[in-house]
């Protein structure tokens, strides 16, 4: 199984993360499984790839150690996948998850860090 996480601190107010975490995992042609409590869950479109390789993407939200203009939260995305290559599928939806969210402009990234 593919699994990439990270964790970031962005420079937004808790109660605008989700619509933008949102819109950035929209804009990678993911759609949305739920949105509530501490966690967003999203999932790859079918159809493009075989379903072993479909992304499931989770993001966990640190409510405790956010602050009133920062949010804390860890990123999981993750497949069915042996990542036998550095450059596999998973890895893939990481990056363009990744590269969407530091293009974004609803907020701005304070740290990153891989798990």
């Amino acid at each position: 199984m593919a699994r990439y996480t990270c964790c970031l601190t962005v420079a937004v107010a808790l109660e605008n993360l989700y619509q933008n975490l949102t819109d950035i995992l929209s804009g990678c042609n993911l759609e949305i499984l739920m949105s509530q409590g501490n966690c967003v869950l999203a999932r790859e479109k079918p159809g493009q790839v075989p379903f072993s390789h479909l992304v499931t993407v989770e993001v966990l939200v640190d409510k405790f150690h956010s602050k009133v203009d920062a949010t804390d939260f860890d990123l999981v995305v993750k497949n069915g996948e042996l990542p036998l290559h550095s450059n596999n599928h998973c890895s893939q939806i990481y990056q363009r998850i990744l590269n969407a969210s530091a293009a974004y402009k609803g907020w701005r990234f304070i740290t990153t860090a891989s798990k």
